[in-house]
Parts: structure tokens; sequence; C-alpha cells
């Protein structure tokens, strides 16, 4: 008798579940090696982006943009 293949789904049944009640939001986090340190973030807003002074303010910017 042939085996049955076990795919990830048949692992997966019965342990994982999706609820969704309300969907208002969607998060993306995201993990950007190049901006771990203070010095990189700075070298981001002034290098990249051509801000003269580095802000957290630039943040806000960028997010409202996205």
């Amino acid at each position: 008798m042939p085996q049955r293949v076990v795919t990830v789904t048949d692992i997966l049944d019965g342990h994982v579940a999706l609820d969704i009640q309300c969907l208002d939001r969607i998060y993306l986090n995201a993990y950007v090696p190049r901006l771990q340190t203070s010095a990189q973030v700075v070298a981001f807003l002034a290098d990249h982006l051509g801000y003269p002074f580095p802000s957290p303010a630039l943040f806000k910017q960028i997010g409202d943009r996205f």
C-alpha cells in the first residue's frame, strides 16, 4: 500500500486558527539591518533622503506619505 504524503495543511490542521472579528488596520513590521544604530539612522535621513538636520519629526512625514 503506498504511503500518503503529509502536507503542511495536514500538520497545522487544528493547531493554527485565524480569527478576524474586525479588520480596521494592517500592520507591517519590517527589520532593516542597516538602520540598527543611531548613526545609521542619521546617515539614512541626511545622506539618503537629503535632509540637513536629522529629526524624529521626519519619520512622521515619511509615515504620513505612506
